[in-house]
């Protein structure tokens, strides 16, 4: 639900492309109107925006080099509101290849027979590699992203490392580097 509202707000509002741009248009607009969100959800994101500021970080360049210390996603981490699957996601939004385990996914996990019960260990499992996993690892150039829809929900970005991971458990297979014939995780 947050990719069509980004989305939307980059057609509608251009100003709003560095976060200080973002945070004069909420203060204009209002949180609720412009996002529409209900709840806790408007102040959380005028507080994360706010956060962002004191960061300085002002684009998206800024904010996929600022996600990628560990230090900054603690501190993220530590903020009301933003969990794990947030700071996961917003290194999906920014670029990065990682996994953001929604509740699709744990229904996918939970029908394929794995346990895991925390998002730690079922991120730790999207993120293993498929050796991992007790298939035999065969390496086909078939099993590309074809078989993604079917399980990805929306047209939200996701990375491609969990489409590969995504697509090994729901094939059994691994995809690999046609340049180089080795199975691939996340760059080729």
């Amino acid at each position: 639900m947050v990719w069509p509202r980004i989305q939307r707000l980059r057609q509608e509002h251009p100003e709003a492309r560095t976060t200080s741009g973002f945070a004069g248009l909420l203060e204009q607009v209002g949180a609720g109107s412009l996002l529409g969100f209900r709840g806790a959800k408007p102040e959380r994101d005028k507080a994360l925006t706010r956060f962002f500021l004191g960061e300085r970080v002002e684009t998206e360049a800024d904010l996929k080099a600022w996600l990628t210390r560990e230090e900054n996603l603690t501190r993220l981490r530590h903020l009301p509101g933003i969990g794990p699957k947030t700071v996961d996601y917003l290194q999906i939004l920014a670029g990065l290849d990682t996994s953001e385990i929604d509740r699709h996914l744990a229904l996918f996990l939970e029908q394929a027979g794995v346990e895991a019960n925390t998002y730690e260990e079922r991120k730790a499992i999207i993120d293993a590699p498929p050796g991992c996993w007790g298939w035999a690892g065969r390496c086909s150039t078939t099993a590309s992203g074809s078989t993604w829809p079917t399980v990805r929900r929306g047209a939200r970005p996701i990375g491609r490392a969990m489409r590969t991971r995504m697509t090994t458990i729901a094939t059994g297979r691994t995809t690999c580097c046609p340049a180089t014939g080795r199975q691939r995780w996340s760059n080729c």
